[in-house]
């Protein structure tokens, strides 16, 4: 019985830590298969009612809140407009490393084959409620849950708060894709984040090469695109999100192999923007407006490859001392890691599958908590970019970006 337990806990062990590495286990590399060129999204929006910024804004919207419903898997919803409609304080911010005028809410939606979809949204900044908190439980094998003990199964902290309704506006998408070894909320400190400046953010589980796969050996080819694709139509045909989303105004995001996989699904999703942290992959040939995360000190994707492969990006942001799952919430799981859980059971884990599951969280190295504000800036300041809200150029100029220098950040932008 005893080789028994310890054969489970270290396939457990296994699984987490290839969690962000590329879909073969192997370093991820930031050249693989770039997508074809994208279709510009419709660029319609209403004239804004503060001074004109440098490029045109969204129309100004005082928030109210829409009314409540009980659905919360997709159904036949009203087409949406394609203007966006936000308040003039967000139109004119420029900075954005701090929560904005919302808070954040969140729902579980479903495509239309089933697949799960988190969805964080903007809510009315004094709702009342706790955020959310995932156990990882969810995506781990019921038999590894029940042999561990579910008290024991590490914890994904959120500021949403689920269920609660979404405030009035017109807003844009914002489509996420994990890591492999990952799951919908791995980033949920940037999702919320997002939410709280007037993003619809939806993330799908890719099943196929989910938490729950590698754990149990069933990781398969799986299409990233059309996953991020009926998530993003899911949120359309949902009632009340629906009702606030503003239509074709759409931007991606993803994290190591969920930035390859973002990167692929530019064209599909007509994205305007994408962000991709300690990418394995690239939108290359895009119209789209494009910032690459990375950190210096990853020792899973190569920054020099990341850096060649982006040469035609609007801008790359490198931390000096940031490893792989700087841009991630592994490193700030509650609960005990389940490494520390197959130490107790002397387990033995091979060397570079301790660094998957540790590059990123070493002492030395920036700490998640520590580069989140900075990274949420970025993220925001791209999409506003590419979508044409406020002034654009203003968040990513020298002097505010001074103010992350002590994270050791430097940004370069095109000219």
């Amino acid at each position: 019985m005893r080789v028994v337990r310890r054969v489970v806990v270290l396939v457990v062990v296994l699984g987490l830590l290839a969690a962000c590495a590329d879909d073969d286990g192997s370093s991820t590399e930031a050249t693989d298969d770039p997508p074809a060129t994208t279709a510009a999204a419709d660029d319609t929006v209403a004239p804004a009612a503060t001074p004109a910024p440098t490029t045109a804004a969204p129309a100004i919207a005082a928030p109210a809140t829409a009314a409540p419903t009980t659905a919360a898997t997709p159904t036949t919803a009203a087409v949406p407009s394609d203007e966006i409609e936000l308040p003039a304080e967000i139109v004119d911010a420029v900075q954005f490393s701090v929560a904005g005028p919302y808070r954040a809410g969140v729902r579980t939606l479903e495509t239309a084959d089933g697949t799960p979809v988190e969805v964080w949204y903007p809510i009315d900044a004094a709702t009342e409620g706790e955020g959310e908190v995932y156990s990882l439980a969810e995506w781990t094998p019921e038999l590894v849950v029940a042999f561990i003990g579910e008290d024991r199964i590490p914890e994904v902290l959120s500021s949403a708060v689920r269920d609660a309704e979404p405030i009035d506006g017109r807003f844009p998408v914002a489509v996420f894709s994990h890591g492999f070894g990952g799951f919908r909320v791995q980033s949920a400190e940037i999702t919320a984040s997002l939410a709280s400046w007037g993003f619809v953010v939806v993330a799908p589980d890719h099943d196929h090469r989910s938490l729950e796969a590698v754990l149990l050996g069933g990781v398969t080819e799986g299409d990233d695109v059309a996953d991020l694709v009926a998530a993003r139509d899911a949120v359309l045909a949902a009632p009340e999100l629906g009702a606030v989303v503003a239509n074709g105004r759409t931007v991606a995001f993803g994290h190591s192999a969920g930035a390859r996989g973002s990167a692929e699904a530019v064209a599909a999703l007509g994205a305007v923007a994408w962000v991709g942290m300690a990418p394995a992959g690239f939108p290359a040939g895009t119209d789209a407006v494009t910032t690459v995360i990375a950190g210096g000190d990853d020792a899973l994707v190569d920054l020099a490859e990341v850096e060649a492969a982006a040469a035609d990006a609007d801008h790359v942001a490198v931390f000096a001392d940031a490893g792989h799952q700087a841009f991630s919430d592994f490193c700030v799981l509650r609960g005990e890691p389940l490494p520390v859980l197959a130490a107790e059971l002397n387990v033995p884990i091979p060397e570079e599958l301790v660094l998957l599951a540790t590059d990123g969280c070493e002492p030395g190295q920036l700490p998640s908590t520590q580069a989140a504000p900075a990274v949420e800036h970025l993220t925001v300041a791209t999409f506003r970019a590419g979508l044409g809200i406020g002034d654009v150029e203003a968040p990513f100029a020298p002097d505010l970006l001074a103010e992350f220098a002590d994270l050791g950040l430097e940004v370069r932008s095109a000219e």
